[in-house]
This record gives C-alpha cells, sequence and structure tokens, in this order.
C-alpha cells in the first residue's frame, strides 16, 4: 500500500490532456505504482502517454474495490463522488479541488481564486455574483501534484502537454492523406468542427465553410474532421460546402465514414501544416501532438487554457456576454451566437496564412 498513488482524472478530454504533464511526473517516478481512473473513452490516449500505469475505469458505486491498497489519492474531477469513493476505500491522503461541500472529506486541496463582481482583465461584461477566476487546469493539477506529503512523484518539470503519435497512427494518418488526394510534404489545413451538434463551443459549420472556401482560393487545399461523437456537424459542414456557388465551391475533403479516434486525430494534427479549431478537447489534443493552431474562442475564455506549445494564434471574438462557456447561446434573435459572428473567414486565413509563412 505505501507509496501507491491514485489519480481521478477529469471527464473532459481538454482537462486530461493539460494534466499530461502531472500523468507523465508521476508515471517516471512511481511507474506501475501510479493508478488512473477516467472514462473509457480516454484509455487509448493514457496507455500511450503512461505505459506503466495500471488504468481503471471510473465507475458510479461509491465502493470499488479497485480504489483501495492506495496510499494517496489526486482527484482531479472536482466531483463529490470521487472523494467519497476515496473515503470509503481507506485511502488517507485525499487531495483535490476544494468547494462544493468537497473539502468535509479532503485533507488538503486548492480553493480556487474567484472574481467578485468585476469584468474579467481584457472583458468587458460584469459579473453576477462571482465565479471562478480563469486559470489553465494544467496549473491546478502541477500545484495538487506538489502538495503530496513527502512529493513521492516529484515535481511537474514541464508543463507543456506533449503526445507523441506512434508510428502505427503515422501510417494510418499518411494513408487517409493519400486517399483524400493530399500530399503530406505540401502545405494543407486541417479543420476541426470540433462540437456536438447544437453545442455553441463547436466551430459553426458555415464559418468552417467560409475557412475551406477562403483557404481554396488561394491554393491551400483543407480536410476537415470531429471527434467521436460529432459526425453530425461533419454532414452539415458538407452541406454548408455544397450551398456554395460554383465559383466558390471548393473539394469537400471530409474524414467521417468513420470519423478518426483520438490517436489517429492526434497524428493527423502532427502531420498538419497548420490546423484551425475552435477550443476545446480536439484543440488541446491537436497541440499535444505538436500541431500549430489557429484556435478560435468563441464562448470560451482563452485564459481557462494558457499553457506554453506549439505556436498559436488565437481569435476571440468579443461581445457583451461573454465569455459565457455556455453550450446554448442565452442571447434572443440577431444576437445568437454574436461572439461567433466575431470572428470571420479572412481573419482565420491571415491567421493561417500567418503561421504557414511563404507559400
Amino acid at each position: 500500500m505505501r507509496g501507491r498513488l491514485l489519480i481521478r482524472l477529469p471527464n473532459w478530454l481538454g482537462d486530461v490532456i493539460m494534466c499530461l504533464p502531472v500523468i507523465e511526473q508521476a508515471e517516471r517516478t512511481l511507474g506501475s505504482s501510479l493508478t488512473l481512473v477516467a472514462p473509457e473513452s480516454w484509455h487509448g490516449l493514457l496507455t500511450e502517454a503512461a505505459p506503466r500505469a495500471r488504468i481503471l475505469v471510473s465507475l458510479r458505486s461509491l465502493s470499488d474495490p479497485a480504489w483501495r491498497r492506495h496510499a494517496q489519492a489526486l482527484l482531479l474531477d472536482g466531483s463529490l463522488r470521487s472523494v467519497s469513493q476515496a473515503w470509503c476505500a481507506g485511502i488517507g491522503v485525499r487531495l483535490g479541488l476544494n468547494g462544493g461541500g468537497r473539502w468535509a472529506l479532503l485533507n488538503g486541496g486548492v480553493a480556487p481564486v474567484r472574481e467578485r463582481g468585476r469584468a474579467p482583465l481584457s472583458q468587458i461584461r460584469r459579473l453576477r455574483g462571482s465565479r471562478r477566476s480563469p486559470r489553465p487546469f494544467g496549473s491546478t493539477a502541477a500545484e495538487l501534484l506538489a502538495l503530496l506529503p513527502g512529493r513521492p512523484a516529484g515535481l511537474v518539470q514541464d508543463p507543456r502537454p506533449r503526445l507523441i503519435p506512434a508510428g502505427a497512427q503515422l501510417k494510418r494518418a499518411a494513408a487517409l492523406l493519400e486517399d483524400q488526394g493530399l500530399d503530406p510534404l505540401e502545405p494543407w489545413v486541417l479543420v476541426n468542427l470540433g462540437g456536438r451538434t447544437g453545442s455553441t463551443k463547436g466551430l459553426p459549420v458555415a464559418l468552417a465553410a467560409d475557412i475551406a472556401r477562403n483557404l481554396w482560393q488561394r491554393g491551400i487545399p483543407c480536410l476537415g474532421v470531429a471527434g467521436p461523437g460529432e459526425e453530425l456537424r461533419l454532414q452539415d459542414y458538407l452541406k454548408a460546402l455544397a450551398m456554395a456557388s460554383p465559383g466558390d465551391s471548393c473539394p469537400p475533403r471530409v474524414l467521417s465514414d468513420p470519423p478518426p479516434d483520438l490517436p489517429l486525430l492526434g497524428a493527423l494534427g502532427a502531420m498538419a501544416s497548420v490546423a484551425v479549431t475552435p477550443d476545446g478537447g480536439g484543440r488541446h489534443l491537436l497541440r499535444a501532438a505538436g500541431a500549430s493552431c489557429v484556435t478560435l474562442f468563441g464562448p470560451t475564455d482563452p485564459r481557462h487554457s494558457a499553457l506554453p506549445g506549439p505556436p498559436e494564434t488565437a481569435l476571440v471574438g468579443l461581445m457583451p456576454c461573454g465569455p459565457c462557456h455556455l453550450e446554448h447561446c442565452s442571447q434572443p434573435g440577431e444576437s445568437t451566437l454574436g461572439c461567433w459572428k466575431a470572428i470571420s473567414g479572412q481573419q482565420v486565413l491571415a491567421a493561417v496564412l500567418g503561421l504557414l509563412g511563404p507559400v
């Protein structure tokens, strides 16, 4: 039992990617004495990032025998359930995010700084009440790792999330690019639509189609992708491309049948000249794989995920109502999705050309 560490990871892909430096540091130090708990969807990525660690599926039961025989736990999902599971399993050291009643079962943690009614930095919207101050989740996870008694896993040395695609995934990606008529040695752009249908956080299909047409007119081909569970957005994207006038049309290149799994999406990002993506899990995955990104922030705040990494250009849709982080826009009529309407295809084209350099 002594020295065994359990890390309950977040349920969101972007937060898991931001935790990679913590995972890699813990696995490097503890090896097989490290246990990672996460939704099954992320196990493929975690196996590549921490091959010696034990990986468990997160269960809803409060009594999970697999949690026993651990001395310490980092609880990063922000839920009362995981804190209760650690307490029921008899884990002596339980560190996590204080708040929401979790403090009663934790014996250490981090309390988030809160903004109390003032307008956030570079924004104009005043807040009602208080909310957590924006801070990259990876920084919070690294701070919690450093708070473990005796620091059994050491300290995070490099805060940059990294995922090195396996050779087999790179071969899969190269074969798919060849099928799409793309030469990996020539400039091409990966357009990640990144969001479920109806979510305001995904790239609007009309904007994605405008980006594709602008790139094509400059002689730069692009490939549209989305992650698992986001296939419907790709279908809407194809419909938007088909609505263009003959002079504005461009080849409808997409990977939709089936959409790429997460390891393959990372390999495609590593091979792309530039990736255009909304803020979200896909963006974090692409950057961790080494992609230079043009990241579009509609309803989200770039300060929540400002971590070092490959070159990145951020385009932010500033609006009086944002950043709201809502899944569904609360603004009526023509004001709906105003944050996305504030970002144009021409702005994205200029940002892509800036990262590509002379073409």
